[in-house]
């Protein structure tokens, strides 16, 4: 039986993943939202900016406690709580709508902070409750096909959401509300096994300070640690730099969306060879060939900046980046031990979103200041050294296998 099927003839995983992908093209749909209503009502390149920073400003700072109650707490009930927040950050943008009429980039930057928030609880909890119902040996591939249904939601989200946003803006808030509530219902059917450990040996042995310890001591994890902030500082500085261009061009809010659609399409397509090549492809050879496709991603753009070339150099990016993904989330869950599972990921979570904001931030007042192209090429250089830096690390280009032996 192959792998995918071995995976999906379990119910509570197929839970899991519905609800997932039902959440994520809303979020998705919102996500489009929070950036074109922001930049379409303000003009303001910086105030979209900063919306749009606020869902992973909201993520690092709520992850160091999510990680503590992944930890303590059945994941399940995380889980269920995460909807209900997400849910409650929509609420915000709706209700401002139809009976508050407050500023909106202050609505939108609360309702972003609830959504992220929302984000922070779910990852880890989510984390948790795959290792138990996954074996260690199908952790790449459902890690995989986790990339799959992320990249279905980006796919529908953005074209979706700018179909609603020209119909009427706030539609597209109210689609992302429904999908809180098929994910809240969704969960609510899942059985995920209590396999924590005691409370009070938690507490004793698995503080944040014993879960660095054993990130350090895993070479790989270590510098995965320190090079994933650079990359997604450079990802969203440079997204975001395209995003204002695309959407200073004519029909730029269709544009924009066809443009997510697009990236959301190339992902999906990586995402279907990342299924087939994390399993047949030594991870230290998918991880050296993503990095350099990166490195060839940003420095095309920094030397052809247009509506083209946004096309095509970040459609290479979104091509790759669910191998890269699928190699480094399917060894994380097998290396280490289940009482530091929820830890472990809010600061990996943390180490790799905590400079998202800051990449969109820079973007913003920038490009507001001077022009957009002068972001992407100031980050591309930042990222080339850096990037070389991580490949020429011996362990990575050694990595055999995306899933290792690990403890549980």
């Amino acid at each position: 039986m192959s792998d995918n099927r071995i995976l999906f003839s379990d119910k509570n995983y197929r839970l899991l993943m519905m609800g997932q992908t039902v959440s994520t093209l809303g979020n998705s749909v919102s996500s489009f939202a929070f950036f074109a209503y922001t930049l379409a009502l303000t003009q303001s390149p910086f105030y979209a900016a900063l919306v749009s920073g606020c869902v992973t400003l909201a993520i690092v700072v709520m992850g160091i406690p999510a990680g503590i109650w992944a930890d303590k707490h059945r994941p399940l009930p995380l889980m269920l709580s995460s909807t209900i927040l997400g849910g409650a950050g929509i609420c915000v943008v709706v209700a401002n709508h139809f009976i508050l009429h407050a500023p909106i980039p202050l609505v939108l930057a609360v309702a972003a902070c609830l959504v992220g928030s929302a984000t922070a609880v779910f990852s880890p909890a989510e984390k948790a409750a795959l290792k138990t119902l996954v074996s260690p040996e199908h952790l790449g591939q459902a890690m995989a096909i986790n990339q799959t249904r992320y990249s279905l939601g980006t796919v529908a989200g953005p074209i979706f959401g700018a179909f609603l946003h020209s119909l009427r803006p706030i539609a597209t808030f109210v689609f992302d509300l429904c999908t809180y509530v098929f994910a809240f219902c969704t969960f609510k059917k899942l059985q995920v096994p209590d396999t924590r450990a005691d409370v009070a040996e938690n507490d004793a042995q698995a503080g944040y300070r014993e879960t660095l310890k054993i990130l350090r001591a895993d070479t790989v994890l270590w510098a995965v640690l320190w090079f994933t902030p650079i990359l997604n500082f450079s990802m969203s500085s440079i997204f975001n730099s395209a995003f204002t261009q695309l959407a200073g061009t004519e029909n730029g809010a269709y544009v924009l969306g066809v443009f997510q659609t697009y990236c959301g399409i190339m992902g999906l397509v990586g995402s279907m060879a990342a299924t087939v090549l994390v399993s047949r492809v030594r991870g230290g050879v998918g991880l050296v060939a993503t990095a350099v496709g990166f490195i060839l991603s940003f420095g095309g753009l920094a030397l052809v900046f247009t509506t083209v070339s946004c096309f095509v150099f970040l459609g290479l990016f979104w091509l790759l980046l669910p191998l890269f993904n699928s190699i480094l989330s399917g060894y994380f869950p097998a290396r280490i031990p289940q009482r530091f599972i929820g830890k472990a990921s809010a600061m990996t979570t943390i180490a790799a979103m905590g400079f998202m904001p800051a990449g969109t931030w820079v973007s913003g007042f920038i490009s507001e200041r001077y022009d957009p192209s002068t972001v992407v090429a100031a980050t591309a250089l930042l990222f080339l050294p850096a990037t070389l830096a991580f490949v020429a690390h011996a362990d990575i280009r050694r990595l055999s296998t995306p899933t290792g032996a690990g403890s549980r």
